[in-house]
């Protein structure tokens, strides 16, 4: 079997911004020592996948590998699916999805994925770890998971199974917490559909209850709670360092297909989209409804010459590209 680690670093986090390049331990970044250790593992490559220039130099200056990918996806396994589309990426039988946040990842943490995606090809496998408090149970920063033969039943971020009113159940019953990597066989990866949100996972915004809605199976063993990094005082508590924060020249409009949200100062590059007559628009709207999801589907993304590289659009921008695919002069209509 043949498998790609994929580390997602985006560098807009809420709680941390710049944090795969700005948390240093001892004198290497958080990236840095991630990559390292899952590079000690016995996948085939390891990649990571960014939405920042800044986060792209910086791998690409320690020597490793990495892979631009657009700034809208909301998870890694987003991220990811990117990269497994990736004419570069695009040859590897599992992938696994590595959270850039959990420096001190052992790499026969990402073996026993491996172990297991190799034992069941038509599922997604992952960890999981004991957990060590109440307070922990309780926290909802914290991913609980019940297991069975396996087996994962339930993912959540409140604490199940129920401690009691005053968490009498915490010391007959031993609690499990997520561990956050992913192995996804290809085949399995290539029929999760993130178009759709259930409502278990927009209640619970836990992407893992997509493919769990889906009829997807995952499984999960037993392993270490490693420490992740999450916040500055989660860096402080194991001696780490903050690093300035870099600018950033891009595009700054959001109206144009180039914007980058990272950039912090405009360099006059913003290419902004076509306008589209309103009569192509009402011609759009006029096709069955078969139709135009057959053209959602076909348009969703676009690849560009430039930057070989993915964009999305949403309902006018597809209505842009499937008149311009045409080769409709969009000033022969109002």
């Amino acid at each position: 079997m043949n498998i790609l680690a994929v580390i997602p670093a985006r560098y807009n986090s809420t709680r941390f911004p710049g944090k795969p390049i700005r948390a240093y331990i001892g004198k290497s970044s958080m990236i840095k020592l991630t990559y390292e250790q899952a590079k000690k593992s016995n996948v085939d490559e390891v990649v990571v996948a960014t939405d920042d220039k800044r986060i792209y130099e910086h791998v690409l200056g320690f020597g490793g590998k990495v892979v631009m990918t657009e700034h809208f996806h909301k998870t890694g396994t987003e991220r990811l699916i990117e990269v497994r589309k990736h004419k570069d990426w695009s040859d590897y039988d599992a992938y696994i999805n590595v959270q850039g946040d959990e420096p001190f990842i052992d790499p026969e943490q990402i073996n026993e994925v491996i172990k297991m995606m190799e034992l069941r090809d038509y599922s997604v496998a992952t960890l999981h770890a004991k957990c060590e408090s109440l307070k922990d149970l309780m926290d909802p920063n914290i991913v609980k998971q019940v297991v069975s033969h396996e087996k994962v039943l339930y993912s959540s971020r409140s604490p199940i199974p129920w401690p009691g009113k005053k968490g009498d159940n915490f010391d007959k019953y031993e609690y499990h917490v997520h561990l956050g990597i992913y192995g996804f066989p290809k085949n399995v990866l290539d029929n999760i559909d993130l178009d759709y949100q259930p409502p278990i996972q927009a209640i619970e915004n836990l992407e893992q209850l997509n493919w769990a809605a889906a009829g997807i199976e995952m499984y999960s063993r037993l392993s270490k709670w490693q420490v992740g990094i999450n916040t500055v005082e989660d860096l402080m508590r194991v001696g780490g360092t903050v690093a300035d924060e870099l600018p950033y020249k891009g595009c700054t409009n959001p109206n144009s297909y180039n914007y980058e949200p990272n950039a912090t100062e405009d360099d006059g590059s913003c290419q902004l989209y076509p306008e589209v007559p309103k009569f192509y628009k009402r011609q759009f709207e006029l096709l069955p409804w078969e139709t135009k999801q057959k053209i959602y589907g076909e348009y969703r993304y676009y690849l560009t010459d430039e930057t070989s590289k993915l964009y999305p659009m949403n309902n006018s921008r597809l209505i842009d590209r499937f008149w311009a695919s045409r080769n409709l002069n969009v000033n022969d209509k109002n």
